[in-house]
């Protein structure tokens, strides 16, 4: 069985009439359990998957009478080809020693005459075992055994304890210390080399920019026509400028009478 396992049961069985009882169990102690129910295998599947309320049910008897009844499906359909199975989960119930245990399964399926169903009973409060091998290496609990993590009176794990003498060595320990402390000291290096500036820096910054964008002169259109006709022609001489033609002009002027013409008013 599965640690903190109690009971499991598997037949085939009718679920169409009065839920029949799939698993049986006397407690020998006092504890808290819970049932899981696997209904339909590939041989003997669900007939149909069929809109319907299962019974779901895990009853508690003692000295002959039913105490408790809990009627709670929570149920999680698997397919699996054409076979359809179906699982369920009841809720906890606290139970005494002595107490019996009743897991009944009914199903909504006219058609479930003849399903597999496999009913295992927990214990949830059982400890973890000593080793878990599922656990790469061992999952390590409290304890003297083998695997074990054995500490002193005060709680503390003494250094000298076997099972964490190969991962707590003294040089594995050391690389670490001088993982991390190198790292440290690389952290405080760069802050200690970022040099921010102060308030005070940033303010006089503003203050000059304040300065040159204030001093800049902005000429107005009629500043600059007057600009370009002010400026000396000789420095605007180059082949096919239209300094150079003003250039040109002041030399002689031509003049046409033929195209001159007299009129008087």
């Amino acid at each position: 069985m599965a640690h903190g396992e109690l009971d499991r049961e598997y037949a085939n069985y009718n679920l169409t009439v009065i839920p029949p009882t799939v698993l049986t169990y006397t407690m020998t102690r006092s504890t808290t359990v819970q049932a899981m129910i696997y209904v339909g295998d590939d041989a003997n599947p669900i007939s149909a998957a069929v809109a319907g309320i299962w019974d779901i049910g895990l009853s508690v008897l003692r000295s002959g009478s039913t105490i408790r009844n809990y009627y709670e499906p929570y149920p999680a359909e698997i397919r699996t080809g054409t076979a359809i199975r179906k699982t369920f989960i009841t809720r906890l119930v606290a139970a005494e020693q002595w107490d019996t245990i009743y897991v009944e399964v009914g199903s909504p399926n006219a058609g479930d005459i003849n399903v597999h169903v496999h009913a295992v009973l927990f214990d949830i409060t059982i400890a973890l075992p000593p080793n878990l091998p599922a656990v790469s290496g061992g999952f390590l609990t409290r304890g003297t055994g083998v695997g074990q993590i054995n500490p002193d009176g005060t709680g503390q794990v003494p250094s000298s304890n076997a099972a964490l003498a190969t991962v707590c060595t003294e040089a594995r320990l050391a690389r670490l210390d001088a993982a991390v402390s190198a790292a440290v000291a690389a952290a405080a290096a760069a802050l200690t080399a970022y040099d921010p500036p102060t308030n005070a820096e940033l303010t006089a910054v503003q203050a000059a920019l304040t300065v040159l964008i204030d001093a800049l002169n902005d000429l107005s259109a009629a500043a600059a026509a007057d600009a370009v006709w002010d400026e000396a022609v000789a420095g605007h001489v180059a082949a096919g400028s239209a300094g150079l033609k003003l250039a040109s002009s002041g030399a002689h002027i031509d003049v046409d009478f033929r195209n001159i013409s007299v009129r008087g008013d």
